[in-house]
């Protein structure tokens, strides 16, 4: 791995281990396919090929986002369906995940 993408390589790493405490199928499964992931690209030491490889994981750091966002959702949606104020209250819960969306897209843009 060539040494200045060391570090965002480490930095997308932490990133997909932290998101991974959440996965649903468990956070061994996910920290085993992240590990067999990132030791099958090990080797990789051209500069294009690594930038590919962490604009992937960037990608994945997006589906997981949304993911998590959804599951959230469909949670509030089950609690909450049964009363006519609910589609007010999500309805503005939805516009605020969507700007905090954004905010987290912009964040990683500009890093």
């Amino acid at each position: 791995m060539a040494n200045p993408l060391k570090g965002e390589v480490i930095r997308l790493y932490k990133t997909l281990l932290y998101l991974g405490r959440e996965y649903p199928q468990g956070s061994a499964y996910f920290r085993d396919r992240l590990k067999s992931a990132f030791m099958k690209n090990k080797d990789v030491t051209d500069p294009e090929k690594v930038k590919k490889l962490v604009a992937r994981g960037e990608f994945v750091i997006k589906e997981l986002e949304a993911l998590y966002f959804l599951r959230k959702y469909r949670a509030m949606k089950q609690r909450f369906s049964s009363r006519k104020v609910t589609r007010h209250f999500i309805g503005v819960w939805i516009m605020t995940i969507a700007k905090k969306l954004q905010l987290i897209i912009k964040k990683q843009t500009y890093t």
